[in-house]
């Protein structure tokens, strides 16, 4: 910034001189300051957040570990797992909600958003891993889909592809979907019955309009 006040006549007014010195050290701070703000921003605005990831409305979004849970069978933890050190693949938030179920039969029931009475398509995002069992999801204690095996054949932790249960009907007045461990696979480690959860999406069922969503 060009010193306005070093190029003045030497009778000027000391105060005045003063002064101008004053406002270019405000400026020069207020420059300062928003370059801070600015760079603020850009890191905030670099954050993964549903739109980056697909096309669908966010009112259709829901990450797991904004989801209240509303039973469980037993005294294992469910908790917010930073997803940041798994080296392959990107959860949403960078974390998900890490079951850490101790035996078959382990289940987790997770209360649905307010949706009106209908038919829907219900897309869920889980995860991958060597020490992960097998599960069955339900909701309203119906079995939705076939049970789907969480091991991980490679030892590494990476996001599931997106499953898509069809004709799943809400009632609209507090809907449960309980997700189960069911088994686990002859290959995985201990201690075999853990699961995790990213995020679903609930929209309405057209069987003439394909699924479309981030990861499928």
């Amino acid at each position: 910034m060009k010193n306005f006040a070093g190029n003045l006549p030497k009778n000027f007014d000391i105060d005045q001189k003063n002064r101008i010195l004053i406002v270019e050290a405000v400026l020069l701070l207020a420059l300062l300051l928003g370059g801070l703000v600015f760079g603020f921003h850009a890191c905030v605005s670099t954050k993964a957040s549903p739109t980056q990831k697909s096309s669908f409305s966010t009112q259709n979004f829901i990450e797991a570990e904004s989801m209240m849970i509303s039973n469980k069978s037993g005294d294992f933890s469910c908790s917010l797992q930073d997803t940041r050190t798994f080296v392959i693949g990107k959860w949403t938030n960078d974390s998900h909600m890490f079951v850490a179920a101790k035996r078959n039969g382990d289940w987790v029931e997770w209360l649905l958003p307010q949706k009106k009475p209908g038919i829907y398509l219900l897309s869920i995002f889980l995860t991958r891993a060597a020490d992960y069992g097998i599960v069955q999801i339900y909701v309203n204690g119906k079995k939705a889909g076939e049970s789907i095996d969480l091991w991980d054949p490679n030892n590494k932790i990476t996001p599931a592809k997106a499953i898509h249960l069809l004709n799943i009907r809400l009632t609209g007045q507090r809907d449960i979907m309980r997700i189960q461990v069911v088994g686990h696979n002859p290959s995985n480690v201990a201690p075999y019955f853990q699961f995790g959860i990213d995020w679903l999406e609930i929209q309405p069922f057209s069987p003439r309009r394909p699924p479309k969503t981030g990861h499928s």
